[in-house]
């Protein structure tokens, strides 16, 4: 599930990791170590992962980022599953600096703080020489998350020189800080720091773990034979990237199990699927739940590795070994167990063996062109049933055009590229192929899109959109339905609660048996909710960009849209939204595909 490309998308690095034995002089065992690549820069911003081997279930043991100059302390004692560089070090109460994204940078970074009650803030930038370069922030600001950009300019707009910057953030008198790199794209970076001389705790001597490094700029690294021994130890690790190197097809070549495609499944591809699922498990936290510095730690980590959850997901479809639809902790079980023994009975069939071509031929799938256009999103609060989530009402314009799904997807078309239904013997369905494909998550839909692609051999298609769903469904209406106004006539142009449920019809129906809209588009009001690519925010509609909106960076679930059979007049309107976990499967949902392309 996640994107093939991970092996190859970046340029080739050289990672430089010192490590020793012993223990600091705060009494806390760490692993320390530092991170470059093959050009002198530092690798900041990554994130270094421990896992035990002998209990892969327990997620991360250790986990650090690395700073400024590609220095990270793993922190061995307490094993916190999500603890950044910064947490954990004596801040003060009241506020917390977060780690400047991304870093390095050119020409802007962002530097995220938050505040536990107002209060003066000054935010400044300095060069080593301890000059001040720039102030970002200057005055009271009010409780709650902030955020600061820095251009790579000085006080006078002057672009600064490229080397290595600190930034202080000063709250009502006390301070703390952070470093940050300007790459300005000829002399390099001015490197800062000495070699790093790492202790091994001998609390964990001997034992087996799993190290994953992963960060922007460079392929995750993994060693899968990881020991803690005293003596010192050091090495130079070359980390694959896509310069200059042609793209590796997994789907003609690949083997079920082998998530690196390294040609065997091991426990690197074990370590690999951990890493996947931690980062699903983070950004499926409830940020309501935490308190404003646990919340804190959430976005930073999510703002830069769920787009990393995201853009990768077919990669680790080959770690499915079992085949039920759902890449998991079952699956990490079953490879580590042919790892050490490849004729273990309780294996599924087929682990380790070539897995063959993804898709044998594109199915029989048909779009309609949707023009680019202006439309106002959303619904007055005059609407009769709307929520609020779904306003204000705002204009939005789709600048490029694009095909939609004429109908949603169908069980046969699913088939005939997954090779499995996931509906099969389940309730509220009716096993038909010209009945919508149910039972599907989110995750499911992106393995899914990811196999269309590969057989047309270029990425074409995609979920749509919120912002390009609803402006299709609408097809030029502001009215409650597409059709109108008049609760009358849906019945003509949907399947929902008072035509199907409540007749005792609780399925979803064969695609295309209502009147389409007027853009040709079937079942875009009831039938099954539809997924859609973007992260779910309900107050998302009061910031979001005019043009093109592409949905929220990250969250915890995904946005649904049309409504289903199951669902009121009022819940299958054009700007009803839903949301769920995209990990659920249930028997009204389905998706409605994008192809991106000219008339």
């Amino acid at each position: 599930m996640i994107r093939r490309q991970w092996k190859r998308l970046w340029a080739v690095c050289l990672v430089g990791l010192a490590l020793s034995v012993g223990e600091e002089a705060t009494s806390q065992e760490q692993v320390l170590g530092q991170v470059r690549m093959s050009d002198g820069l530092p690798v900041a911003g990554a994130q270094v992962l421990l896992f035990d081997l002998a209990d892969l279930r327990r997620g991360a043991v250790a986990q650090a980022t690395t700073d400024a100059f590609g220095q990270f302390a793993l922190p061995l004692a307490g094993f916190d599953r999500l603890s950044p560089q910064w947490s954990g070090s004596g801040l003060p109460a009241g506020f917390v600096l977060g780690p400047n994204y991304p870093n390095p940078f050119n020409p802007s970074t962002v530097i995220p703080y938050e505040l536990a009650s107002s209060g003066y803030v000054r935010l400044d930038v300095f060069n080593l020489l301890g000059q001040r370069v720039a102030t970002l922030v200057d005055g009271t600001q009010a409780a709650g998350a902030h955020r600061a950009q820095w251009d790579g300019t000085d006080a006078a707009g002057q672009a600064a020189a490229g080397g290595v910057y600190v930034y202080r953030l000063v709250v009502d008198g006390a301070q703390q800080t952070g470093r940050m790199v300007l790459v300005d794209g000829q002399a390099g970076v001015a490197m800062g720091g000495g070699a790093v001389q790492a202790r091994r705790p001998a609390a964990v001597s001997g034992s087996a773990y799993g190290l994953v490094v992963v960060g922007a700029g460079m392929m995750p690294y993994v060693d899968p034979a990881f020991r803690v021994d005293a003596g010192q130890a050091s090495g130079e690790l070359v980390v694959e990237g896509a310069s200059g190197l042609p793209r590796m097809k997994v789907a003609s070549g690949g083997w079920l199990g082998d998530v690196n495609n390294d040609g065997q499944v091991d426990v690197s591809d074990a370590l690999l699927v951990m890493m996947y699922l931690l980062l699903l498990d983070v950004s499926a936290l409830d940020l309501d739940a935490l308190d404003w510095r646990e919340r804190l730690e959430v976005v930073f980590f999510l703002e830069r590795y769920a787009s990393l959850a995201s853009a990768h997901l077919d990669l680790v479809a080959l770690g499915d070994v079992d085949r039920d639809g759902d890449v998991d902790f079952d699956d990490v079980q079953f490879m580590l167990t042919y790892s050490i023994d490849p004729s273990d009975p309780t294996l599924p069939e087929g682990i380790g063996l070539p897995e063959g071509e993804w898709v044998a031929s594109l199915p029989d799938m048909a779009f309609v062109w949707i023009e680019p256009g202006v439309f106002q999103m959303g619904s007055p609060s005059s609407e009769r049933g709307r929520d609020s989530d779904e306003g204000p009402v705002h204009e939005v314009e789709i600048s490029q055009g694009f095909y939609l799904g004429k109908y949603e997807v169908t069980q046969g078309q699913w088939e005939a590229v997954m090779g499995e239904t996931p509906w099969s013997g389940r309730s509220y369905v009716v096993e038909d192929s010209s009945h919508p494909a149910v039972y599907i998550s989110w995750h499911n839909v992106q393995r899914f899109v990811a196999k269309l692609n590969d057989a047309a051999g270029s990425s074409v298609y995609r979920l749509p959109t919120e912002a390009e769903w609803e402006y299709a469904c609408r097809a030029g209406s502001r009215t409650r339905w597409s059709f109108g106004d008049d609760e009358s006539e849906l019945t003509a142009y949907a399947w929902y609660r008072d035509n199907a449920w409540n007749v005792g019809e609780d399925y979803a129906h064969a695609v295309g048996t209502k009147l389409p809209n007027a853009w040709g588009l079937y079942d875009m009001h009831g039938n099954v909710w539809e997924w859609v690519q973007d992260w779910w925010d309900s107050d998302y509609y009061n910031s979001s960009p005019r043009v093109d909106p592409p949905g929220p960076t990250f969250g915890s679930f995904r946005v649904l849209r049309g409504g289903s059979v199951i669902n009121a007049a009022q819940a299958v309107r054009s700007a009803i939204r839903s949301f769920s976990s995209p990990d659920d499967r249930v028997g009204d949902f389905g998706v409605r595909l994008l192809r991106i392309g000219n008339p």
